[in-house]
């Protein structure tokens, strides 16, 4: 059985529907982003625990997010994870915190600061900042929401 094949058994079991009802008493039953109540999904920021022993997630690797957030998050972390696929200790976890980071805050830590307008740009950050404003536009889930673009 693939790891794929285990992890979509164990979103169908008990042991899942009671770990994400836990999930939704500790951190509320509202998307993260937006406070909608629509359509809730729990994310895995992170699957460390799950891996060592399914169920037992600790609640700071799991966030409430609405079904929309949840798409933009992984279009998110495929973003990331692509524009680093040179770094080898860039991995999925960093990929996923830096894209949860960006939607609660809307800043990238670790990422390069604008630069000085005067100062010359290259033309890999060029096309990075383009990408960035792409998923900057699009549409809104809610009033106040930071959901921007979902790649489909």
């Amino acid at each position: 059985m693939t790891w794929q094949q285990k992890y979509a058994k164990y979103m169908r079991s008990s042991t899942w529907r009671n770990k994400r009802e836990e999930a939704f008493a500790y951190h509320g039953r509202r998307c993260a982003c937006c406070s909608s109540t629509k359509t809730l999904c729990v994310h895995h920021i992170t699957y460390r625990t799950y891996n060592r022993e399914p169920g037992q997630e600790l609640m700071k690797e799991l966030l409430p997010l609405c079904k929309d957030h949840h798409k933009l998050v992984h279009a998110l972390i495929n973003e990331f994870v692509y524009s680093h696929k040179d770094d080898y200790k860039y991995n999925w976890d960093k990929a996923s915190k830096e894209a949860i980071n960006y939607l609660l805050h809307g800043s990238l830590k670790g990422r390069r600061k604008k630069t000085h307008p005067k100062k010359m740009r290259s033309k890999a950050s060029t096309k990075k900042r383009k990408e960035l404003n792409k998923l900057n536009r699009g549409i809104g889930c809610a009033k106040g929401s930071q959901l921007r673009y979902i790649k489909e």
